[in-house]
């Protein structure tokens, strides 16, 4: 891999236009934006914050194949949480290493706090095809909890207690806290 490929930072390459739904609106008015737009999916926000993403692959699992309704179905049914974040200084590597391992095709990007973009694999793609082929060889190896580096116990976005914005989350009972609910629970020093 291209060590100049490598270095590129996600501010660089991601889309800026981003495309977003209310959580309570329903399926078939997601579909229609994510028909007209030609997209695969749609970031949810609610109160200005992201907290869902919905995709075509939602809409066929958790709605059509279940026999819902789409007209009475609410895309904060079907969306998929949590959601993954991605800072807009990281290097489009780094972005590349979490799509593969928690196997999705979109990133929404912060930078600061503040959602600047999205960043798709038809991003990656379009500027650095063989991350994928590195990364689809990482992704086939299954990760031992003894391999498992400090930097993968963490993650950026809102705390599910406090609701501040931290640059390192971490999961306690399907929750993401910061650091400061994170002990505040019984958490312990990594």
């Amino acid at each position: 891999m291209s060590s100049i490929k490598s270095r590129i930072l996600v501010k660089d390459v991601m889309t800026r236009n981003i495309i977003s739904i209310s959580p309570k609106s329903s399926i078939t008015e997601a579909a229609k934006i994510m028909s007209e737009k030609d997209i695969g999916g749609v970031l949810v926000i609610d109160e200005n914050k992201p907290i869902g993403m919905l995709t075509e692959r939602d809409i066929v699992r958790r709605v059509v194949a279940q026999g819902l309704n789409p007209l009475n179905t609410k895309v904060e049914e079907a969306m998929s949480t949590p959601l993954f974040f991605i800072d807009a200084n990281a290097e489009v590597s780094e972005a590349a290493r979490i799509m593969a391992t928690e196997n999705i095709r979109r990133l929404p990007v912060m930078d600061n706090g503040k959602l600047v973009g999205i960043l798709t694999t038809y991003d990656i793609l379009t500027i650095a095809p063989e991350l994928f082929d590195a990364l689809s060889i990482l992704k086939a190896k299954p990760k031992s909890k003894e391999s498992k580096s400090r930097s993968d116990d963490f993650m950026i976005g809102w705390c599910d207690s406090c609701g501040e914005w931290s640059d390192d989350l971490r999961e306690v009972d399907g929750q993401y806290l910061c650091s400061e609910c994170y002990f505040e629970h019984g958490g312990s020093e990594i």
